[in-house]
């Protein structure tokens, strides 16, 4: 009864947990698949307690409905784990190509073990039975499996970008899980027929054809007796320790993935105070430029105004747009009145600023063809 309480308090708390940290909001990789753990947890949770009832025998007007309750959470509650393995095996991160192939493989061994799994309903033994061992085989053994592997993706996946931690606790939610699927998936009630007959936590088993229950004895398998003495500890209870360790690291992990979305969020709010920043910088120097060309016209309209000598302003202007253009040669050259003659006038460079007295034709075809053209040339 207190491994029980304890089984039941523990998936309790993690439907809990889980829960609130739907309602918080927020966008992270383990969101849609909350709702599901949510049920799975509650259900769980309930389903202990019931069970704890009725081994304590403490409600006798009731039982009916609590058995009937306990019948049917089983499998409602399989399922839901399914549906959450499912979902962590395949929506965190990208299925590798080969899986499509699974469904296909899977088809037969699947359609045997249902086959199988329908017959034992018709012995006459309590329906109860079949309906707890087949629920485990085929909901709670592939579903903990699922989240497992799914778990155990997200370890290799996170060691690959260098949080350490958030994949040790991916590492261990995952070997949680796998300890799930044995515990739960694997030891199942005791009954005359297949893996139940050889991997159980009972030591006595409802004989179909006597309607009587007996001892059994299991020379082979992994039977309550060899769990106790091998252990120490009854496989009850390594369940709830399963449960334990379960309930922990996926706690643990929605907060983890709550902790990287907000590295995220604060990788993304540098990036936009770095971008802010840049363009605060570009509008400055664009300021700084527009300025500078500003200074530079207006020096020269002032010397135009005051009739300064036209060498003068020609030297001005080389000067100015060379250091406003950041160019190593700046060179003015006046077109005759002939239309075709270019001759350079002055020029300015980084050591000095000259104005050429004798005619200094400009040969080369390019800056002819470009002045003469009014046509740039790249």
């Amino acid at each position: 009864m207190v491994i029980n309480f304890f089984y039941g308090l523990s998936f309790f708390c993690l439907g809990l947990a889980a829960f609130l940290r739907l309602r918080q909001g927020g966008e992270f990789p383990l969101r849609k698949q909350l709702p599901w753990l949510v049920a799975f947890g509650f259900l769980v949770g309930a389903t202990s307690w019931v069970e704890m009832f009725l081994d304590g025998g403490s409600i006798y007007q009731g039982n009916n409905i609590l058995r009937t309750f306990f019948m049917f959470s089983h499998p409602i509650s399989g399922l839901l784990l399914l549906k959450f393995g499912w979902g962590i095996f395949k929506d965190l991160l990208p299925l590798p190509p080969w899986t499509i192939f699974i469904p296909g493989v899977m088809v037969v061994p699947i359609a045997y073990i249902i086959t199988y799994a329908a017959t034992t309903f018709i012995t006459p033994s309590p329906m109860e039975i079949p309906i707890d061992i087949w629920s485990r085989y085929l909901f709670y053994l592939p579903g903990s499996l699922l989240a497992g592997i799914g778990f155990l993706r997200q370890w290799h996946y996170q060691r690959k970008l260098g949080l350490f931690e958030v994949s040790n606790l991916m590492l261990a939610a995952g070997i949680a899980f796998l300890f799930e699927a044995f515990f739960v998936g694997v030891m199942v009630p005791a009954a005359p027929y297949g893996p139940a007959s050889y991997y159980n936590y009972d030591r006595v088993v409802f004989n179909a054809f006597s309607g009587e229950q007996v001892e059994i004895l299991q020379p082979f398998g992994l039977d309550y007796e060899k769990v106790l003495n091998t252990t120490g500890l009854s496989v009850e209870f390594w369940r709830m320790v399963s449960s334990f360790a379960v309930t922990i690291f996926v706690i643990r992990g929605l907060d983890v993935f709550d902790e990287i979305r907000k590295m995220k969020l604060i990788e993304l709010q540098d990036e936009r105070d770095l971008a802010q920043q840049i363009t605060l910088d570009t509008q400055i120097s664009a300021r700084e430029t527009a300025e500078r060309w500003t200074d530079a016209i207006v020096h020269i309209n002032r010397q135009i105004v005051d009739i300064d000598h036209a060498d003068n302003i020609l030297s001005s202007i080389a000067e100015k747009a060379r250091d406003l253009l950041n160019s190593d040669f700046l060179g003015i050259a006046l077109l005759e009145d002939n239309q075709e003659d270019l001759n350079l006038k002055c020029y300015s460079s980084a050591t000095e600023t000259k104005m050429i007295n004798n005619l200094m034709p400009i040969e080369n075809r390019i800056i002819r063809d470009v002045v003469l053209n009014a046509n740039y040339y790249r």
